[in-house]
């Protein structure tokens, strides 16, 4: 998703980037104003405006978006602040068109957990709602009445309902929205995190498919098809995830049968220099291990640490790897159960973590985080 995406920086230390095709939202929004105003001339709902009404009306449109967008950030993170508080990061937050992910290192192991992190993001947004809706009767007495005419009037009054909608939409019980997350929780609970992510994925999915349908029924948007598209395959994702877990818990796998042999490595008296353009030929998707020739490992640098730089190049970090690498890694070896290794590299941020000999003195092949050769395990088994 980094690829296909602008970064705006790191707010409260998580990166916020934003999708490419939001600003095709933004294009369509302006095109939507002037069809809009085109239409109240044909109807003669208003004179033939000048070329500063089609302006002023593009221009309180788009406000009115980058508005709903910064609500969206605040959703996302409620999830993330609160996450936090349980220890768990927060590696970015990216906005699309049709809302926000905050993307956590790993999911809640406590039920109590994911519930106060997935309500966190909808009590954001009714807090918003809390102070928008008093702050309209005060000024205008009966806010849902007509007697909200004026322009300002107008946008608080719909970024209120925009808000209220994030809130109930949010809430629907189905993956990926937060409602799903809330079910889960309450289930797991019960019944564990394999089961509780089981019922919450298929009841999603089925909400999905019958509310999607009705709503076509009645209104005939494609859109709404393809929203309820999205929510089977997100919930059909998370069950995934879920089988994964499920499989290495029921058979541990060794660390040996996973791990890789390549044993390409930095000194850590490298130039940074060096260390990005090694980066860059695996497309930024996988960390550096810091070694000597004869294998043994003095740290990790991760690209985490560098992305803002790597993607938009306004510095290089200068001086010697040893400066910025990670020392103080976890230490595995070939006999450790995987499903331990891969959850502390979630934890940790780690995208590629060196596995060790007996004796913890050197390295004898390397963990990469790649889901694809997971499921090709768990398929082997037959249990995918």
């Amino acid at each position: 998703m980094r690829d296909a995406s602008l970064n705006l920086g790191r707010i409260l230390g998580i990166h916020l980037r934003i999708h490419w095709t939001f600003l095709f939202l933004l294009v369509y929004v302006g095109m939507n104003s002037i069809e809009d105003i085109n239409k109240q001339i044909e109807d003669h709902v208003i004179n033939a405006p000048v070329y500063t009404d089609y302006i002023l009306k593009i221009g309180r449109e788009i406000l009115f978006v980058l508005t709903v967008f910064a609500c969206v950030v605040m959703h996302e993170y409620g999830h993330a602040l609160t996450a936090r508080r349980f220890g768990i990061r927060t590696t970015q937050i990216v906005v699309l068109p049709i809302g926000g992910v905050a993307q956590l290192e790993s999911i809640p192991r406590k039920p109590a957990h994911e519930l106060w992190i997935a309500l966190a993001g909808p009590a954001v947004n009714v807090g918003i709602a809390l102070i928008l809706g008093p702050l309209l009767y005060i000024i205008y007495g009966n806010f849902i009445s007509h007697d909200v005419n004026d322009v300002y009037g107008k946008f608080f009054l719909q970024l209120l309902l925009v808000n209220i909608a994030l809130v109930v939409f949010n809430m629907v019980p189905a993956f990926p929205m937060d409602g799903g997350r809330v079910l889960r929780s309450l289930l797991a609970m019960r019944w564990g995190f394999f089961r509780a992510t089981v019922i919450a994925a298929r009841v999603g999915q089925v909400i999905a498919v019958i509310g999607a349908g009705l709503i076509f029924y009645y209104n005939q948007s494609p859109f709404i098809l393809l929203t309820g598209a999205f929510v089977v395959m997100a919930a059909q994702r998370e069950l995934t995830q879920a089988k994964k877990e499920q499989f290495f818990e029921d058979n541990p796998v060794p660390v040996a049968k996973m791990m890789y042999q390549d044993f390409r490595h930095i000194s850590e008296e490298a130039s940074m220099d060096e260390a990005l353009a090694m980066m860059a030929e695996d497309n930024y998707d996988s960390d550096l291990i810091v070694s000597t020739d004869d294998y043994e490992v003095r740290g990790i640098l991760r690209i985490s640490e560098f992305s803002d730089r790597t993607e938009d190049a306004p510095a290089t970090p200068q001086g010697r790897v040893g400066d910025y690498m990670f020392r103080d890694f976890p230490r595995y070896t070939a006999e450790d159960d995987f499903l331990k290794l891969s959850r502390t590299m979630a934890d940790l941020d780690i995208m590629k973590l060196p596995v060790f000999a007996e004796d913890m003195r050197k390295w004898i092949g390397c963990i990469v985080f790649d889901p694809a050769r997971i499921l090709a395990e768990m398929r082997e088994k037959g249990l995918a």
